[in-house]
């Protein structure tokens, strides 16, 4: 990570676009952007970072050292859950996606706490 947070920002941003040609890595880099400008920022935005285990911009100024709680585990779906009733794998397609996840995270359940998806992080 040394020699990321060393180039210059003109070479960052070229290679952020360059990655952003990935749909996938497209569609993360504008999650995390948003994130990034709906937070607070406690100067002229330089603060702001975004959390590896909960994906959530925080201020690197004013946060406290362990306020990120986090599930070491994986969601896998509840298949007694109402959501996936009229869920036809072969049809639909597989449940554990990014996009069921985020539409219905109380679907699913951590595997570390049995928790539902939602749950605020046990670790």
């Amino acid at each position: 990570m040394d020699i990321v947070a060393s180039l210059p920002e003109s070479h960052l941003r070229a290679i952020l676009v360059a990655l952003c040609h990935d749909p996938r890595t497209h569609d993360r880099v504008i999650h995390m952007a948003s994130k990034l400008a709906a937070a607070p920022s406690a100067s002229n935005g330089s603060d702001q970072a975004i959390c590896v285990q909960c994906n959530r911009a925080f201020s690197v100024l004013t946060r406290a050292g362990n306020s990120c709680r986090y599930h070491p585990g994986t969601r896998w779906a509840d298949p007694s859950n109402e959501a996936w009733d009229d869920h036809y794998v072969n049809t639909d397609g597989p449940m554990e996606t990014e996009e069921n996840m985020e539409e219905w995270p109380d679907a699913f359940v951590w595997d570390c706490c049995q928790e539902l998806g939602s749950a605020r992080g046990c670790s």
